[in-house]
């Protein structure tokens, strides 16, 4: 068992390979374990994007809980 490299907790969080992380070891850890994962954060603002263009959600289930973003 070892600990995962700061590039491994990188990838998890679906950041790209060239991707550079500036700070002490211990700064890139923070700043990887902060971070939304990159790929969920692109289709939340795609998503997003479609709402406010009109798009209406797929489905009654999606439709309920996105009611709970618009109090």
């Amino acid at each position: 068992m070892r600990p995962l490299s700061v590039r491994e907790c990188a990838r998890i969080q679906t950041f790209p390979d060239d991707w550079i992380f500036y700070g002490s070891v211990t700064s890139k850890y923070k700043q990887i374990g902060n971070a939304v994962p990159v790929i969920f954060a692109k289709e939340i603002g795609n998503y997003v994007y479609k709402l406010l263009q009109g798009d209406k959600p797929k489905g009654k289930e999606m439709a309920e809980q996105l009611s709970l973003f618009t109090l």
